[in-house]
């Protein structure tokens, strides 16, 4: 083979091993695209489904039993709704922004009150907001029930709440008694929750 020509051969390998190399790194990069839009896909399928990890499987309805939730109160602590199994819980889901739930927190407030030694427990699941405003409001209005943060509304929208305030009944055997939507007044407590304590 002549020089010319083993030069030529030479040139063309050297072109193949390019094409080659090129062609390795483009498939390394699909692999690895194709593998970040799995990962997010994952995280968007989680938090679409109320993924903060809290639980919620279900939507609330009556007489059916209420997701085991699993929370962190203002001061940091978890909280499940299972630790109350045995006592009447009202979990009443609220915001600061929300006049109608600041209105009817004094009678949440006073009607826990009254009744804590006769087996219930009030969750006031607060709505999209931080620690710092969650907290303020609750050690002002020095309410003594576990207040617990939603920040990414995992409970929220995985109970299906849609409207402030909401409050749902669970009964001692953890089904669901009651969902009252709305405020509630003092009359109206003593007639739909104290036939509900066990």
């Amino acid at each position: 083979m002549s020089k010319k020509k083993k030069k030529v051969q030479s040139s063309r390998n050297r072109e193949r091993a390019i094409a080659k190399r090129r062609q390795q790194q483009m498939q390394t990069a699909f692999w690895i695209a194709g593998g970040v839009l799995v990962v997010v896909a994952i995280i968007l399928l989680i938090v679409s489904s109320g993924g903060s990890g809290c639980g919620v499987t279900h939507t609330a309805r009556m007489n059916q039993p209420m997701d085991d939730f699993k929370l962190k109160d203002i001061d940091g602590n978890t909280v499940q709704l299972s630790d109350y199994r045995g006592k009447t819980v009202l979990v009443n889901f609220w915001a600061t922004w929300c006049p109608p739930c600041k209105l009817e927190m004094p009678t949440l407030k006073d009607y826990y009150e009254k009744h804590k030694d006769d087996g219930f427990v009030i969750l006031a699941i607060d709505a999209h907001e931080s620690l710092s405003q969650v907290r303020e409001y609750a050690y002002g209005m020095k309410l003594t029930f576990p207040v617990l943060l939603d920040e990414q509304a995992c409970a929220i929208n995985g109970f299906g709440i849609s409207s402030f305030p909401t409050s749902i009944i669970v009964g001692p055997d953890g089904v669901i008694k009651k969902i009252h939507i709305g405020m509630f007044e003092p009359d109206m407590m003593e007639e739909e929750v104290t036939p509900l304590l066990p």
